[in-house]
Order: structure tokens, then C-alpha cells, then sequence
């Protein structure tokens, strides 16, 4: 059998269990050909189940006995198709929409989506920044049509339920240290700060969605806050490439009109201060 034959098949062993490869492994006195292999065919899934914890680390500690077996049904379902683990996960909060897991925690998926975008957050591509002293190069008669390019790993993530705190609740049992910027327009009472008040406060449907910001920060790390209404919904219309006049109009019902365009401003001021763009784009 050639290299190339051989390689084939220890791969349909590792993935399916082929015995085709048996005949081609020598035994030991202490361990015969098909448990050698299987040392490596459990390092393997291993492996791969260790890579979902480590992606995944809150939906892991919610669910607790649950998570063997749902790793398990991933791994079968979505085979590694890389050389890299790198992208193993990025099938798994849609794999969880299908699992009768979510039916008494729905909002596993939107928690792994989360956390997945902290993945994403990480590896994205570095582009320079823009920062304070450019918005100060915008003449005044040009804030209107002013655009923002935002940097690659830069997401908004919407969901019913408060992710944040039920990506927190793992964090705060072990208590490792975390910060948050909790917006004055969410109740503090989402955000109780401690894991034995987290299921009941986080666990049932919110009144309205709440936007997550998750970006790579100055520090290299991933980073998220909770927004307040008005600047998910200025960042998104600025992320679909709006500009800044109709940044104002869109948060007009949340502010009045005299104190709109410095609302509109600080959030530029914000962006600009996190680390969120690329570039300041005026005149189109």
C-alpha cells in the first residue's frame, strides 16, 4: 500500500472506524493493532470535543450532563473538514436550534453565537484605526455626509434573552473578574451580579431584544458591552454604510432635537475611542 493509500485509510479509521488500515499496523505484546489505534481514534475525538469546550465555555457549563452527549451528535454531524480546529464550531449554535436541549433552554443557541463571536472577534484581521484627532479633521460642513468603515471584527448580536448574563454566570462562580458597560436604559435588575440569581432573572424571554457589541480592542482581547437602544440602532444603520445626518433622524425619537446631533456625536466620540473604525469617509 502506498503513503498516500495509508494515510487514507488511518484518516476513514479515525472518522468512521474503518479496519481497513488494521492489517497494516503491528501489534505489541501488550496491546494488539486495534487498541493502539483506538489510542489514537479517542485522542482524536477528544480533541475535538476539547476544542468545543474551549469555544464554547459557557453553553459547556449550562449544559452540564447534556454536554457529552451533544458534543458527541456535533462531532458525527459535522466532521473537522480542515487541517485547522480553527472553524470546527462554526456550525454549532445552528446544530443547536435542532437539539431538544434548547426546548428547556432556548437560549443556548443565541449563547453560542455569542461566544463564537469572541472567536471571531480574535482572529480578524488587523486594519489601522481611526481615532479623535481625524474626527477633528471633518469639516463642520461635511458632518452630514460623513460614513464610517468599520473594523472586521466589529459584530452586533440581537437576542430576546440576556445573553450577557448567562455567558457571565460560569465567570462569576469561579470568580474570575469581569467588565461590562451596562447602559442606564437597561434595568440593573438584568444584571444581578451573582450565579445564584442568574437563572431566574436571565433565563426568561426579555420585553425586547438587546444588543451585544463584540469587537477586538486596543489590547489584542475580545471585548463586548450591552447597548442602549438608541446606539444599536445607530450602529446598525451606520454599519449598513448610513451617514451621519441620518444617524440623527434615526435616534431622533430617543433624544430631543436640540441635543440629538451631540447624542449622534458622542457615540462617534465612543466608537472612535474603542477601536471600532477603520476610517472616516465624507462627501459621497
Amino acid at each position: 500500500m502506498r503513503l498516500a493509500e495509508l494515510q487514507a485509510a488511518f484518516q476513514a479509521h479515525m472518522l468512521s472506524g474503518s479496519d481497513a488500515i488494521l492489517p497494516h499496523i503491528q501489534s505489541t505484546p501488550t496491546l494488539d493493532n486495534t487498541a493502539r489505534m483506538a489510542i489514537y481514534r479517542n485522542a482524536y475525538y477528544a480533541r475535538l470535543r476539547q476544542v468545543l469546550q474551549v469555544d464554547f465555555p459557557a453553553v459547556t457549563t449550562w449544559l452540564a450532563d447534556d454536554a457529552a452527549p451533544v458534543f458527541e451528535a456535533y462531532i458525527a454531524q459535522h466532521p473537522s473538514q480542515s487541517f485547522t480546529l480553527r472553524f470546527f464550531g462554526q456550525s454549532f449554535a445552528e446544530f443547536l436550534t435542532q437539539q431538544e436541549v434548547c426546548q428547556r433552554q432556548p437560549w443556548l443557541p443565541d449563547l453560542a453565537r455569542f461566544e463564537w463571536a469572541f472567536c471571531d472577534a480574535f482572529d480578524a484581521p488587523d486594519y489601522p484605526l481611526v481615532g479623535l484627532a481625524d474626527m477633528a479633521q471633518v469639516p463642520p460642513e461635511q458632518w452630514p455626509t460623513l460614513r464610517l468603515a468599520w473594523h472586521p471584527s466589529v459584530q452586533c448580536l440581537a437576542s430576546r434573552f440576556n445573553i450577557a448574563a448567562l455567558w457571565r454566570k460560569p465567570k462569576l462562580e469561579t470568580g474570575e473578574a469581569i467588565s461590562e458597560t451596562i447602559p442606564e436604559t437597561i434595568p440593573e435588575t438584568i444584571f444581578e451580579a451573582t450565579p445564584e440569581a442568574i437563572p431566574d432573572a436571565a433565563t426568561q424571554p426579555l420585553p425586547t431584544e438587546i444588543c451585544c457589541l463584540i469587537w477586538r480592542g486596543h489590547d489584542l482581547s475580545s471585548h463586548f458591552r450591552s447597548l442602549a437602544a438608541d446606539e444599536a440602532l445607530a450602529l446598525q444603520l451606520m454599519k449598513r454604510g448610513g451617514n451621519f445626518a441620518e444617524l440623527c433622524e434615526a435616534i431622533l425619537p430617543f433624544h430631543d432635537a436640540e441635543t440629538v446631533a451631540f447624542r449622534a456625536a458622542a457615540l462617534l466620540k465612543t466608537w472612535l475611542q474603542d477601536g471600532l473604525l477603520t476610517e472616516l469617509q465624507v462627501g459621497n
